[in-house]
C-alpha cells in the first residue's frame, strides 16, 4: 500500500511540474487526490485491523494468564 501511495506521490509531482504556471492544474490533479484519499482509507483500516486483532490477541493471553494465576493460587 505505502508503494502506491508513493507512485501517486510522484505522479502528482509530475503534474504538478507540468502545469507550472499554466490553468488546470487543479482539475489534472482531482481524480489524483481522490485515488489519494481511497489508499490512504485502505491504510487506515489496514492499521486499524492490525491492532485490533493484536489487542485481541494480547488481551485474551491476558485473560487466560490470570485465569492460570488464579488456579495456581487457588491450589496452594
Amino acid at each position: 500500500m505505502a508503494a502506491q501511495i508513493d507512485l501517486l506521490y510522484d505522479e502528482m509531482r509530475a503534474l504538478v511540474a507540468r502545469y507550472a504556471g499554466r490553468p488546470g492544474l487543479r482539475e489534472a490533479l482531482r481524480p489524483l487526490r481522490e485515488r489519494m484519499r481511497t489508499l490512504q482509507q485502505i491504510e487506515a483500516e489496514e492499521i486499524l485491523r492490525h491492532y485490533d486483532l493484536q489487542f485481541h490477541t494480547n488481551h485474551k493471553k491476558a485473560g487466560q494468564l490470570i485465569h492460570e494465576a488464579r488456579r495456581l493460587s487457588a491450589q496452594r
